[in-house]
Formats: structure tokens, C-alpha cells, sequence
């Protein structure tokens, strides 16, 4: 059997600092206990979340860690510029040792991916689009797309995940139109 742990840090009235380090200190209990992974949600604006990038607080978890596979559930994709994500998802990947697990999704509520910029029609617009330029991004060397949202020509890719071709990613939800 194994255990993982799926997680928000919400506002708890502690200091962030502190909600940080806490979470922490229970990361490296759970990696030291056997628990396979750690999963961190992303939610802005609401008090849901004290965690505005679960790139940078993966990053601190990953140093603190050696075995727990590390990844948000989900990383919002229409708040993100696609390329910019997929350095950062990279590097995640290069600095956990291939310990990264990829979830990604349109955002459970239109007002989140609005804190950016993007509207609810758009945010759908938006997310079909990027898994295909992270997929791209992973497996070759240049992008060239051309979406409704998106355009690359031959944008150069320096970075790389760890393994190629990449772990599958993680596609949650709670919408049956979202299912196929």
C-alpha cells in the first residue's frame, strides 16, 4: 500500500513563514516515514492558498526531500506564460531528480485565472492549447505553434526534464464535459 498526501496551505492566522516551515518539517517526516508523494493544490485569491507558486515552494520541498514525488494538483495553465512554465517545470524536475508529478488543469473557479487577466471563456481557450506546447517543449528542441492564444516560431528549448519522454501528467476534475 501506499501513502501520499494531497494539500492546501490555507491561511491558518500563523505567520507564513511559519506555515511554511511547518510543512516542511511534515514533508521530511513523510519522506523519512516511506510516503510516496505530495501533492499541492493552487488556488489564488481565495483563502484557500498561501502558495501563489507551487514551482518555488516544490523547489524548498525537493531540497528537503530525497524520495517523495513532488507536483501541484494542479498547476492552473491559463494563469501561466507556457513557456515560462515549462523552464520552470523543468528545472523542477532537473532539481527533485526526476521526482516531479505534473497536474494540470483550467482552475476549479473563473475568478482565480481572472486575478491574471483571463476570462472564463478564455481560460478554456487557454488550457486546450497548452498541453500541447508543454508536450512539444518536452520532447523537442524548438516550438513552433501557431493557436489562438499562443505563437512560437522556433522558440529555442534549453531545458529539459530529467527522463524523455516525460512521467504522464495528472488531469483532475470535476466536470463530466471535461472528461473526454
Amino acid at each position: 500500500m501506499k501513502f501520499s498526501i494531497f494539500d492546501w496551505l490555507d491561511e491558518s492566522g500563523g505567520g507564513r513563514a511559519e506555515t511554511y516551515d511547518e510543512r516542511l518539517r511534515l514533508l521530511e517526516y513523510a519522506d523519512a516515514a516511506g510516503f510516496t508523494g505530495y501533492l499541492l493544490a493552487e488556488h489564488h485569491g481565495t483563502s484557500l492558498s498561501t502558495i501563489p507558486s507551487p514551482s518555488i515552494f516544490l523547489s524548498a520541498a525537493a531540497a528537503r526531500t530525497g524520495r517523495l514525488r513532488l507536483g501541484a494538483l494542479t498547476w492552473l495553465l491559463p494563469a501561466y506564460n507556457p513557456v515560462r512554465l515549462l523552464a520552470a517545470l523543468c528545472m523542477l524536475d532537473q532539481l527533485s531528480r526526476e521526482r516531479l508529478e505534473l497536474g494540470i488543469g483550467r482552475g476549479s473557479s473563473p475568478h482565480e485565472v481572472a486575478r491574471h487577466g483571463v476570462s472564463g471563456e478564455e481560460a478554456r481557450a487557454r488550457f486546450e492549447q497548452v498541453p500541447a506546447l508543454l508536450l512539444m517543449g518536452f520532447t523537442k528542441c524548438e516550438l513552433r505553434f501557431q493557436g489562438r492564444h499562443y505563437r512560437y516560431d522556433s522558440v529555442a528549448i534549453r531545458f529539459r526534464t530529467v527522463r524523455n519522454p516525460h512521467r504522464p501528467p495528472w488531469f483532475p476534475t470535476s466536470n463530466v464535459e471535461s472528461m473526454p
